[in-house]
């Protein structure tokens, strides 16, 4: 990856934009190679972004391989403006089968766009990252049907860049035994992605310690919040607001996985059948994923 200069692609401060490209180099390696692409396979790289993540696909397989695509024909032009100018020029016409799709923008609730598996050949995968930096690789089996699988939480920014102000509480604070850890990208795997396969996406923003207490805090897209704090006896308290009592739901969910043994996410599977996208454990165990 060195001879791809990020800089050409990301001006510092604007990275928000292009979900792969917020990795650090190491996981942007990996993630590549969970792909497992292989020379002479057709690559689309769809909602490209920056242009970083198309680069480094273009690097590795060659321009000729490789279809960049968007819903926003002026920033893909930009985007190929960039690459052209590292000296990479793929093809921005779709013409599928593709063996393999890279979804560069953030994916929005971990469902994958079911036009993408009409795109891609039986056997094909399907790449993506949501916003908060969970990855998702599908086997399509066919235009309507696919299995996936997450094969671990990557390192993104934190999700939302909320002012460091407190938002006035709609509920008093209490105390709680789940530690903000528990779901920040410090926590466990297997808890972090059952709470985004549950509850929908969370992201996070941490203050820091100021005065022995760490302050984290945590929004839902429907505008709920909960704000969880830690003192100096180790114990942790919870204050929530918005439309749901958000922090008593990532209770609840918290003691429905220790009651399934929990699991990690090696045990998590997506199921794309009909139009529906559906999260299975077990045979007894499995649920819509949230829109």
């Amino acid at each position: 990856m060195a001879s791809v200069p990020r800089d050409r692609f990301v001006p510092a401060g604007d990275e928000q934009s292009d979900s792969i490209c917020r990795m650090p180099g190491h996981e942007l390696t990996r993630l590549l190679n969970a792909a497992k692409a292989k020379p002479g396979h057709r690559v689309l790289v769809t909602g490209p972004g920056l242009g970083y993540t198309a680069a480094l696909v273009c690097e590795r397989y060659g321009s000729e391989h490789v279809t960049v695509t968007g819903a926003d024909a002026k920033a893909v032009r930009r985007v190929r403006d960039r690459l052209a100018r590292v000296g990479h020029r793929p093809s921005s016409r779709i013409s599928p089968p593709y063996q393999r799709i890279i979804v560069a923008a953030p994916l929005r609730g971990l469902r994958i766009p079911v036009e993408l598996l009409a795109r891609c050949e039986p056997g094909g995968k399907i790449l993506a990252v949501s916003g908060t930096g969970i990855a998702v690789l599908v086997t399509v089996t066919d235009a309507e049907h696919g299995t996936g699988r997450f094969p671990w939480p990557v390192y993104l920014q934190p999700a939302f860049n909320a002012a460091d102000e407190t938002p006035e509480p709609m509920h008093p604070e209490r105390r709680t035994a789940v530690r903000a850890t528990e779901c920040d990208h410090g926590a466990s795997a297997g808890f972090r992605l059952h709470v985004a396969l549950t509850l929908g996406e969370i992201g996070y923003r941490t203050w820091g310690w100021s005065g022995g207490v760490s302050y984290s805090g945590f929004r839902w897209a429907d505008g709920s919040w909960a704000n969880v704090n830690t003192g100096g006896d180790g114990g942790w308290t919870v204050v929530e607001g918005g439309p749901r009592r958000l922090w008593s739901e990532v209770e609840a969910e918290y003691a429905r996985w220790q009651g399934l043994g929990r699991p990690d996410i090696g045990r998590y599977r997506l199921v794309i059948a009909g139009g529906r996208q559906v999260v299975r454990l077990d045979a007894e165990h499995w649920w819509e994923l949230p829109g």
